[in-house]
């Protein structure tokens, strides 16, 4: 099997989802290094790695030196080198862990090669590593579904990710806000708006409170279908819960007034836009 090095430049900018998956790891890995180096040179080592990758300035190159060196001393180099792009690196580093036998890999192991996999359009692979992360006894989280449920939502495979998220609630992991917002997204894109405010009443039982990009997509997918009624309402129902709306709730708003001719209603809107700063 071909595997491919994704880069962008020489650079790779860690994204807020992952970066706290990061630390987690890297806190994981350090207490395992610890046990055959000198701690002060691992707790040296993980701290350089950290502040690196969140500024953004650790290259490819400094990072692959940083990757050889640890595998001179240790067998297990940092995972977190995979957020530079070398996928194929991480999974093959996470096939060493079990080889070695030194320590077990866990969810935060898993998780971010999926997130890349799915990214880079590799969804039948990522599949394949959730299901040998379970025959493994490794048990997922909400961070791995949902890596999983949004890789599958992007590429259009919409009962797949359904059926994870049944699964996903079958073993006891709580959904959250974020695998709401990606089905109810993916609904919306394919007009399904059904479906979408059955999982928007679904989360809100589940006392989970929606945010702008949750009645974004329901606000935008009705406009769209000229249920302008509907959009109005949900606008409503937002400012009612609380969510402040934002430049793309009102413009998705003012589109479909527009169009059905309600042109104070739309005027009216626009005051409350320039009143609330928008």
């Amino acid at each position: 099997m071909t595997m491919k090095l994704i880069t962008t430049g020489n650079r790779f900018f860690i994204t807020p989802f992952l970066l706290k998956r990061r630390i987690k790891f890297y806190s994981v890995v350090a207490e395992e290094i610890a046990t055959v180096l000198d701690k002060s040179k691992a707790l040296e080592l993980e701290g350089l790695i950290q502040t690196r990758c969140k500024s953004g300035t650790l290259g490819l190159d400094e990072a692959l030196g940083y990757f050889d060196s640890v595998i001179q001393m240790n067998p297990f180099p940092l995972l977190g080198l995979l957020d530079l792009g070398k996928t194929s690196n991480g999974m093959e580093i996470l096939e060493q862990m079990y080889v070695n036998g030194r320590f077990k890999p866990t969810p935060e192991c898993y998780t971010p090669i999926m997130d890349n996999l799915c990214k880079e359009r590799r969804i039948d692979e990522a599949l394949a590593l959730f299901q040998d992360m379970i025959n493994k006894s490794v048990v997922p989280d909400a961070f791995t579904y949902n890596s999983l449920i949004r890789g599958l939502c992007n590429i259009g495979y919409w009962d797949k990710a359904l059926a994870l998220f049944e699964t996903m609630k079958d073993q006891g992991t709580a959904p959250d806000l974020y695998t709401f917002n990606s089905l109810i997204s993916c609904y919306c894109k394919e007009d399904r708006m059904e479906e979408a405010l059955s999982l928007f009443e679904m989360m809100t039982r589940k006392a989970i409170q929606p945010d702008v990009v949750t009645f974004n997509s329901l606000i935008s997918a009705s406009c769209k279908s000229g249920q302008w009624e509907e959009a109005v309402q949900i606008f409503k129902n937002m400012i009612e819960g609380g969510t402040l709306p934002n430049i793309f709730t009102f413009n998705a708003i003012l589109d479909a007034l527009c169009k059905e001719g309600k042109t104070s209603e739309a005027l009216n809107l626009m005051e409350e836009m320039i009143g609330s700063g928008v």
